[in-house]
């Protein structure tokens, strides 16, 4: 559904823009790149706006079409605050005494009102969607396919801010002027989101009638789209258990399944598990959640041997420049070694102070690749294939003993754990939520391999953790150990207690253990290669984030045998 949503708001960028066409500068290059975003092939889009702004003077008025194309091209980048930075910029060029003054000013509107929706900033998107509306209704400016436009946006804004009554009113007003526009492209996103927001009305009846319309209106052509809605269509005949027509969408959906990008194609994955889980198909069910898995691996495998080659090459480029320096100043020293002895004392000297600080870039540069290949072994070494196989095997004798319900909990929890770990861990940083929500995730996990033979308690203090961000899968190499080492034991009954707690400046996490204790165990001798990674991260880190980072690991002093771990995080705080 969410993904059917993300289709729809395109119409801010690739529909609204109506009053652009016929402003642009006769220039072929204006309408070439208005053809490419129209295309969206945003590649030679870009080399088009870098060769116009080399020619032209662009912040002019008669340039507002080609500005408003540039905001749609950023916005089209994921670009989105420099999108509304530019189109606000452009509100300054509107002259009232321009011929085109009245087009000019609904041009720049539509791209600020743009820029406010892709940067959730909805109250002020509403004020100007409001102000645009108003302006159509000039009987100059009027036209009904551009009054559409603006009603399915407002029930678009009205559907993400949960005003689904109002958002269902505008969508019944742009019905109205179906028979007068007759677009299909507008009529497929109308009934999408008539749908959309009816499902979200938990009206299932009406959310059915308006997706089967929205079906009949999409643009085969358009391998996106169509993959899109009709996995909204297969999905809403597996809730409804209409398995014959669902097993048509099906069909229908794995047309397009080569052509999508890979996001599109979870869905495709996830809806095939639903659909065989429905139909008590246990082996197919599991054969898509193993796809799933390997085409997860797969990806990623990809992205970071590319990311390791691009850091090869540059290497390789900073060590030529620095073989080039060294050659320069060789020849250099020759040269002054020729002159008087007083002028070489001084290039001795010169060359002193220059040795100390190359040395010091040098050293520079030997942390910073440190840093790097710890964190290429970090990701390595982050989620244990043995841990993935015995989770999938556990979830598999579940759908074996027909508890299909907390089977689909457990792949939730392993979902979640996966997207975690291979796609947010790319990043430098992790908000503190999604870490405590992978935790949680993998001790659910850990519970069934060890058929709950221990507990847990997770408490966090932390007033607002979506906004502190930590580096990621620093805390569950250390509660990993707690399996590795502490419950050794089979008598053991296991028990973990994570505490997040903030101390002024500081946030700390706090892992208490009732296992065999550091004695026992050596822990310090056999601690993973993980944790080691780490120690070793947390001294390096010290300069990226608000707080220098430490980890204590001590035997319990309650009084209760086991190891307390005490890590004190880096953060930063990054506001949405």
């Amino acid at each position: 559904m969410k993904g059917f949503i993300k289709h729809t708001i395109l119409l801010f960028v690739f529909v609204a823009p109506i009053f652009t066409k016929g402003q642009a500068p006769d220039s072929s290059l204006v309408h070439t790149l208005e053809q490419y975003i129209d295309i969206h092939n945003l590649y030679p889009a870009g080399d088009i706006i870098q060769k116009i702004e080399e020619v032209y003077p662009i912040y002019s008025e008669q340039n507002i079409h080609f500005l408003s194309l540039k905001c749609t091209y950023l916005a089209a980048l994921g670009e989105n605050e420099k999108a509304l930075t530019l189109a606000l910029s452009m509100k300054r060029l509107l002259l009232p005494n321009h011929k085109n003054y009245r087009n000019n000013r609904i041009i720049v509107h539509n791209r600020i009102n743009d820029g406010y929706y892709f940067n959730k900033q909805y109250d002020k998107c509403q004020t100007v969607l409001d102000s645009l509306i108003l302006w159509i209704q000039d009987k100059d400016m009027y036209q009904p396919r551009t009054n559409m436009v603006y009603q399915i946006q407002k029930g678009i804004l009205y559907e993400k801010t949960d005003r689904l009554k109002s958002a269902i009113e505008m969508y019944e007003k742009a019905e109205a002027l179906i028979p007068e526009v007759k677009d299909s492209i507008l009529n497929e996103i109308l009934y999408g989101n008539f749908g959309v927001t009816y499902r979200k009305l938990d009206n299932e009846k009406r959310a059915w009638f308006y997706l089967e319309k929205a079906g009949k209106y999409v643009n085969r052509q358009d391998s996106s789209a169509s993959f899109t809605l009709y996995n909204v269509l297969w999905k809403h005949c597996i809730n409804f258990k209409k398995m014959q027509e669902a097993s048509l969408y099906r069909d229908t959906v794995s047309v397009y399944y080569n052509s999508t990008n890979f996001d599109n194609r979870r869905v495709w994955f996830e809806n095939n598990i639903s659909h065989y889980n429905t139909l008590n198909n246990k082996e197919l069910s599991f054969k898509y959640i193993q796809q799933y898995q390997q085409s997860l691996s797969k990806r990623y495998e990809k992205k970071f041997s590319q990311e390791i080659e691009e850091l090869s090459a540059s290497l390789k480029r900073e060590n030529q420049l620095r073989i080039d320096t060294i050659s320069i100043e060789k020849q250099q020293k020759l040269l002054r070694i020729r002159t008087n002895y007083a002028i070489l004392m001084c290039i001795i000297f010169g060359l002193g102070i220059t040795a100390a600080l190359a040395m010091n870039n040098i050293q520079k540069r030997q942390r910073k690749m440190t840093y790097i290949e710890l964190e290429q072994q970090l990701l390595q070494n982050q989620l244990n294939p043995h841990f993935i196989f015995n989770t999938l095997a556990n979830i598999k004798g579940l759908i074996n003993q027909n508890k299909n319900n907390i089977a689909c909990n457990y792949l939730d929890r392993f979902h979640t754990l996966l997207l975690t770990t291979l796609i947010d861990n790319k990043e430098r940083s992790i908000s503190l939520d999604k870490e405590i929500n992978a935790i949680e995730s993998y001790l659910e996990l850990q519970k069934i391999r060890f058929n709950d033979r221990f507990e847990y308690t997770l408490s966090n203090d932390i007033k607002v953790p979506k906004t502190i961000h930590i580096p990621p899968m620093l805390i569950q190499p250390f509660i990993e150990n707690c399996f590795k080492h502490a419950f050794t034991e089979k008598h053991i009954e296991g028990k973990i207690d994570i505490h997040f707690i903030q101390k002024k400046e500081d946030i700390y996490c706090k892992i208490l253990d009732n296992g065999i204790g550091l004695k026992m165990n050596s822990i310090v001798s056999k601690q993973s290669l993980s944790t080691r990674i780490n120690k070793e991260r947390l001294e390096l880190l010290d300069s990226r984030y608000k707080t220098k980072g430490e980890v204590i690991i001590r035997n319990r002093t309650d009084g209760i045998a086991g190891v307390e771990v005490t890590i004190k995080l880096p953060y930063n705080i990054i506001l949405s």
